[in-house]
């Protein structure tokens, strides 16, 4: 017999009336990456509105299946983007996470509260747990691992091949400047700031490129966009009031270079709907490329030869609703030429941490959005969000690049970009 659990309801009832703007139109099905791996009804936005709607109007007991079909959502708002009757998926979802986890901090598995409190919770913990990664790749751990078998023993050998290379150094904010004119604060996060350190350096020299002085804000902390996906809602809001702290109510835009970042941070308003500063913070969030591209460079690109295939994340395509200011200043340098790919508006798999949650989807869109890379025929993917660049990187043959978008921007328009 099923057992039915009891969850505290009143976050999930307060988007009753988002619910009750589905009309079952279907528009979103070919949208909804889960939907287009399962063909089933149930694994579709509108399956899953159903679903909450009827567990909040009392139809419907939280069963172990329910729970499931609900949990395998990505949270990606590509049915969001797509809905006729504005729909907002992503804040469904998070209320019935939170709702499921209410009161029960206790009961979660130790490594996702050690995960989402001391870890991601605390930066400095996050650049220790960094450098052991280091360690474990540069010391020949890694190496012994995978060719002993060990990883193949204990089943982790398709999660280790996600990680990143973690560079020698990490970026530390601590008010650190770079360029001359108007001020830009740099949102370095968690991953964006050890395993893509470079990467976060490098978004620092290019918006100096483009007239600013990009300053690593300091006091930030993690974003919390993995707690909030995960039903930690209340220490996504301690975290978002810390970096509310640490940026202040001034006027300067608050520069991303990660698409989850980005989205999350944009979101704040709405996790915090009772402090005031939180909307005026929200305005202030600009993705890199959505900030550059209404800028002008000091000084014209230097010419690459290469063909890109441009990966549009989620986050950055449905959430934050951000495309064609990739692709104009991808286009903007000479010799680029960019290509896109087919399903583009499909996940890659990746959704925070889904490819280590749920493993066999997450390697089903991986397979299916890195064939559709090939097919494009480029010399490199360009993307602007870590977990799309090591899900991708992880699927895509070594002769084809994965490139963060600002990495091919400064190599383009920085000194300290150029190739040896």
């Amino acid at each position: 017999m099923t057992t039915a659990q009891v969850i505290d309801l009143e976050s999930l009832q307060a988007e009753y009336d988002n619910m009750l703007r589905c009309i079952r139109c279907a528009a979103c099905l070919t949208a909804c990456p889960t939907y287009v791996v399962t063909h089933k009804e149930e694994e579709g936005p509108r399956g899953r509105i159903a679903i909450m709607r009827a567990i909040v109007e009392g139809q419907l007991d939280v069963t172990p299946d329910a729970v499931t079909h609900l949990d395998n959502c990505l949270l990606c708002e590509a049915c969001t983007n797509v809905c006729p009757s504005g729909i907002e998926m992503e804040r469904m979802g998070i209320a019935f996470r939170d709702s499921l986890t209410a009161g029960k901090t206790s009961e979660q598995p130790l490594a996702a509260r050690l995960a989402f409190s001391w870890l991601f919770g605390d930066l400095g913990h996050f650049r220790l747990l960094a450098r052991l990664m280091w360690l474990y790749q540069r010391s020949g751990a890694q190496w012994l691992a995978r060719n002993l078998g060990i990883l193949k023993l204990m089943r982790m050998q398709d999660s280790e091949s996600l990680l990143p290379r973690v560079p020698s150094r990490f970026v530390t904010p601590k008010g650190q400047s770079v360029g001359e004119g108007p001020t830009a604060r740099i949102f370095a996060g968690c991953i964006m700031s050890t395993a893509f350190a470079p990467t976060t350096e490098a978004t620092a020299r290019v918006v100096a490129a483009f007239g600013s002085r990009a300053e690593m804000t300091a006091g930030q902390v993690c974003c919390g966009a993995l707690q909030a996906h995960s039903g930690a809602v209340e220490r996504a809001r301690e975290l978002a009031r810390q970096n509310l702290d640490a940026f202040g109510d001034g006027d300067e835009p608050i520069i991303v270079n990660a698409a989850g970042c980005g989205a999350m941070l944009k979101h704040y308003a709405a996790l915090l709907p009772d402090e005031s500063r939180a909307a005026r913070f929200a305005a202030r969030v600009k993705d890199v490329s959505e900030f550059l591209a209404g800028k002008t460079p000091r000084r014209p690109p230097r010419e690459l030869d290469l063909t890109v295939a441009i990966q549009d994340p989620c986050h950055l395509l449905h959430a934050q609703r951000v495309s064609s200011q990739p692709r104009q200043l991808l286009r903007a340098i000479p010799g680029v030429k960019t290509v896109e790919i087919a399903e583009g508006e499909v996940c890659c798999g990746s959704a925070g941490i889904y490819n280590v949650t749920h493993q066999g989807t997450a390697a089903e869109l991986q397979q299916r959005k890195c064939a559709n890379i090939v097919a494009t025929g480029c010399d490199a993917v360009v993307t602007g969000n870590p977990g799309c660049f090591v899900q991708i990187q992880a699927g895509l043959p070594k002769t084809i690049q994965v490139r963060h978008i600002v990495d091919v921007l400064d190599e383009a328009y920085t000194d300290a970009g150029l190739t040896t």
